[in-house]
């Protein structure tokens, strides 16, 4: 499992990679270059992983309204 770090490259031999759950809550973005046994190297290919926090709740339970506070339009 790779536990991954800001700017720090990770190397696998492995075409995959087990990502570990502690990845903060945020957008992160990835990077993926392979480089093949004769040592060409491919184009960077990008992903953004959105991480967020899912809410469950146990059947049943009532829902309470969301106050977001007073609203003001200008026009």
């Amino acid at each position: 499992m790779a536990r991954f770090q800001p700017g720090q490259t990770v190397k696998t031999r492995e075409p995959v990679v087990s990502v570990d759950a502690g990845l903060p809550l945020g957008t992160h973005r990835f990077q993926l270059e392979v480089l093949t046994d004769t040592g060409q190297q491919s184009r960077a290919d990008v992903v953004q992983v959105s991480v967020v926090r899912t809410l469950r709740l146990e059947p049943g339970t009532p829902l309470e309204p969301v106050n977001p506070g007073p609203v003001v339009i200008r026009r």
